[in-house]
């Protein structure tokens, strides 16, 4: 064995990373922040022996313990908020053929409801309609869930609250995140405007 190879060792914050990475839940950065290791170290540890077999051990006992949950796996997931999404869509095609004669009703965002006016001898219903907001809202939250599941979900950030260090600090994680090299010098920040 050369001198200058070192023997893998585990610590708490390796073993609680293998951890974070077997329940796939959370980013390589937020999983390096979390533990305290940053993810270009985290990627060299997926490549060493013992720490991929941990993950694997770890992932089969989670999968095992879970595996007759349908909602344990995150493709079963993802594919169940893709078929709900379809069901509401198939709801406004049904809607946008049944309201073609009100003004907007071809949309079929419509909901048709019916409504009492007057008592008594001049009790009458009608008929009117209003836009669906709780099915537009589940739609929405849907497509969220699964851009979530999916890893594609961005919580939007106020730049004018982040400092300019802030900026450098997450535009160095996101370059390590997707596997760029990291330079020693930090590129310019551009001036933002007042």
């Amino acid at each position: 064995m050369s001198e200058n190879v070192r023997k893998f060792e585990w610590t708490p914050q390796r073993e609680q990373a293998a951890q974070l990475i077997a329940e796939d839940e959370l980013t390589m950065v937020e999983i390096g922040n979390k533990v305290g290791i940053v993810a270009r170290q985290l990627q060299r540890l997926k490549k060493e022996p013992e720490f991929a077999v941990r993950i694997e051990e770890l992932r089969a006992k989670m999968f095992g313990k879970f595996h007759r949950y349908r909602i344990a796996r995150k493709t079963r997931r993802i594919r169940n908020l893709e078929a709900r999404l379809e069901k509401m869509e198939r709801v406004i095609a049904a809607r946008a053929q049944e309201h073609q004669n009100v003004a907007g009703g071809e949309e079929g965002l419509y909901v048709r409801q019916l409504k009492s006016i007057r008592s008594g001898k001049g009790f009458k219903t009608v008929e009117e309609y209003a836009v669906d907001t709780a099915l537009l809202k589940e739609m929405r939250e849907t497509e969220k869930q699964a851009a979530i599941e999916a890893r594609q979900w961005v919580e939007k950030v106020n730049f004018s609250d982040v400092t300019d260090d802030e900026i450098q600090a997450a535009a160095s994680a996101a370059a390590e995140e997707l596997g760029r090299v990291h330079t020693s010098e930090p590129s310019p920040i551009p001036e933002r405007s007042q």
